[in-house]
């Protein structure tokens, strides 16, 4: 026999020495299960010390550890509960999926706020909650929040999802590793469709558009729309182009309802390339394109004297025409999705060298 004395002074309190073993009484319920399985029956009044046999003493050891063990596996459960419960709600809901449709942008807060409609400290807690369940990540600059959707935790919320709650059973009809589901290869084309989409389909979604269809058209097909089409290209859009050798007789501002059509031709890229267009929910894509987002200032809303505002369109065109030379390279007939939407989300992240001022 030994004396499970403990070094809060154990004697005369038989309550005390399971205190040790206690964990969460909702995560464990039997918190007590080492008292009443070995040292009830050997509690002695006549010293108030508890006497656990050796052998006891053992098999306490064994189930707390048995019991250690289901608190950390079901605290890494917990973990991807939270953030299932983070996104049941509609409105987190809505804030997590504009982030992702930014990425890899970083968004200023009272922007997400503005973009959704929501109160700014209703945004706030939100956001709070989405960064608590490691949804979204928070940089700090200066009194300015930016925030950016953390996609490694969505994709380990989808593992969990698929190998550990429905045990892998969905792999017998879905290719691979669920979160292969978004790397399967795109299947061949004689050309790609890649749709440039801003808002009124004036200036930066013409450029995109031109510039594409010149550089690369035996590769690609490119098009562009807008969300709220201006009805007409800007004039110094096409001034820019046409000095740069652009024809620009068939560019035209277009709705981007042609592109839900039956008969619209299958998208296998589709860019924004203004923060308003990207903000705005947009039914999923039949074919399920690549979807990038590369923010752009609109060269429309310059003020100031001609050669200013002319200086301005120029500026954007440059930009532009680096990120198409960059999109260009791309084989999007080959390579994992995965790979080829961090290529797309690469050029949109490219530093604006020479921004407009």
């Amino acid at each position: 026999m030994i004396c499970a004395r403990g070094v809060q002074s154990y004697a005369g309190n038989r309550n005390a020495f399971p205190t040790i073993f206690r964990t969460r009484a909702k995560t464990v319920p039997q918190k007590n299960f080492i008292r009443s399985a070995y040292c009830t029956k050997n509690f002695n009044p006549r010293d108030g010390r508890v006497h656990v046999e050796l052998t006891s003493l053992q098999k306490a050891i064994t189930s707390f550890t048995d019991c250690l063990y289901f608190c950390i596996s079901g605290n890494m459960e917990s973990s991807e509960l939270i953030k299932l419960s983070a996104l049941s709600h509609a409105h987190r809901l809505a804030l997590f999926r504009l982030l992702v449709r930014r990425f890899p942008d970083e968004v200023r807060a009272g922007d997400l706020a503005e973009a959704l409609g929501y109160k700014p400290n209703t945004t706030s807690v939100y956001l709070s909650a989405l960064r608590d369940a490691g949804l979204i990540t928070l940089r700090r600059a200066g009194t300015s929040l930016f925030y950016r959707a953390n996609l490694d935790g969505a994709c380990d919320l989808v593992q969990y999802l698929f190998s550990d709650c429905c045990r892998d059973r969905l792999a017998l009809t879905l290719p691979g590793n669920p979160c292969d589901l978004l790397k399967t290869p795109r299947p061949a084309l004689q050309k790609q469709n890649v749709l440039f989409l801003c808002t009124g389909n004036s200036a930066r979604s013409i450029f995109a558009e031109a510039l594409l269809r010149d550089k690369a058209g035996e590769t690609f097909n490119a098009f562009s729309a807008g969300t709220t089409p201006a009805g007409a290209p800007h004039p110094m859009a096409l001034e820019v182009l046409s000095a740069r050798g652009h024809d620009v007789s068939g560019l035209t501002s277009k709705d981007l309802s042609l592109f839900r059509r039956p008969d619209a031709p299958d998208l296998q890229v589709v860019v924004t390339l203004c923060d308003r267009a990207a903000h705005e929910e947009c039914p999923a894509w039949s074919g399920h394109p690549l979807n990038t987002h590369w923010s752009l200032p609109d060269p429309a809303q310059i003020d100031g004297p001609l050669d200013i505002r002319r200086r301005g369109f120029e500026q954007v065109c440059d930009l532009l025409e680096r990120k198409i030379d960059a999109l260009s390279t791309i084989n999007l007939q080959s390579g994992l999705r995965s790979e080829l939407q961090k290529a797309l989300d690469d050029i949109g992240g490219q530093a604006l060298e020479g921004s407009v001022q």
